[in-house]
């Protein structure tokens, strides 16, 4: 099993013309299964031509695996069996020429077998690239600062938020702050309107979840809600486009998101403010595209906006917003 289920590339901060895909491979099997890898081998293919195989020996291979935790919900036990679990999962990222136009990636692991012996697994994975279908503009004007970008720019790496980007808001002088003081109306940012980055219909919103008290002081205990539940996310705005794509605004001022499920807004329009909700570093928007409404089991998606005069979104990326 793969994760995200869709695999997409995105091009290499840089001028080495390299592109770059990640994923995480799960091995499913019921308690106490064994799975003892022997080695593995990964094909890359490009229209079906075989451009290069990477061959790992035993000890790389048990090395990279990292023990499973979840129940796979998705395959149910059958007649009183367990249900599927994941056993150990490997983290995959492949680096590549974009010239080579790598389409496939053959992942094959020689496993060993209680008894003996050993027989061969393989996993066929689509690999593509991605171009958005609704034009996105960046969701709030003026200067900002990339702090954070997506997986292949050493950022973020989970399913839905592969291609986020977490940015800053800076003065017109382009300074991210205008005090010395550790407090969270210091940024530069701080309460600046968040904008609808295209048309769509309201999924899903959340606007009590508090501040953190300062920057830099990121405590669980102020998104550790009173029904024990943690909201990562803060206070958030999720928006359906439509043609499988929608965008996630996080992190917003605590009472200043201004719309609800079910509320169609327009590209442009105010939906909340920049705070320091939830899981959060200092006041910050996080802002990801992807392929459904669910907040963790969506594929995020590769995203570029229209009125940023094709500044790339990597870390420490500096832009003007208009």
């Amino acid at each position: 099993m793969i994760s995200p289920h869709r695999i997409f590339k995105a091009l290499d901060p840089g001028n080495e013309q390299t592109e770059s895909w990640y994923f995480y491979l799960s091995i499913l099997g019921r308690e106490g299964a064994v799975f003892e890898p022997q080695g593995a081998l990964f094909s890359l293919y490009a229209s079906g031509r075989k451009m290069k195989t990477i061959r790992l020996s035993d000890r790389s291979t048990r090395a990279l695996m990292q023990p499973g935790e979840d129940i796979d919900e998705t395959a149910p036990g059958k007649d009183g069996e367990e249900p599927l679990r994941e056993l150990f999962y490997y983290r995959l990222g492949f680096r590549e020429p974009v010239a080579l136009e790598v389409d496939r990636v053959v992942c094959e692991f020689e496993r060993g077998r209680p008894g003996g012996g050993h027989h061969e697994w393989r996993l066929d994975v689509p690999v593509s690239r991605y171009t958005p279908k609704t034009r996105l503009m960046f969701p709030f004007r003026g200067q900002g600062i990339v702090t954070a970008g997506a997986v292949n720019n050493g950022g973020h790496s989970n399913r839905s938020g592969q291609f986020a980007v977490d940015a800053i808001g800076l003065t017109k002088m382009y300074a991210p702050q205008i005090s010395a003081e550790e407090k969270n109306e210091s940024y530069a940012g701080w309460r600046r309107d968040i904008i609808a980055p295209a048309d769509g219909l309201v999924i899903a919103s959340r606007n009590d979840v508090p501040n953190q008290p300062a920057p830099g002081s990121n405590d669980p205990a102020s998104f550790t809600m009173p029904d024990g539940s943690r909201a990562e996310t803060g206070n958030y705005v999720l928006v359906n486009h439509g043609h499988s794509e929608c965008s996630v605004l996080m992190h917003m001022d605590t009472g200043s998101v201004r719309v609800k499920k079910g509320d169609r807004v327009r590209q442009g329009q105010t939906i909340g403010q920049l705070g320091n909700s939830g899981d959060s570093f200092a006041p910050h928007l996080h802002y990801q595209l992807q392929s459904g409404p669910d907040l963790f089991d969506a594929d995020g998606l590769p995203l570029e906006f229209a009125n940023l005069n094709g500044v790339r979104m990597i870390k420490g990326a500096w832009f003007d917003a208009r």
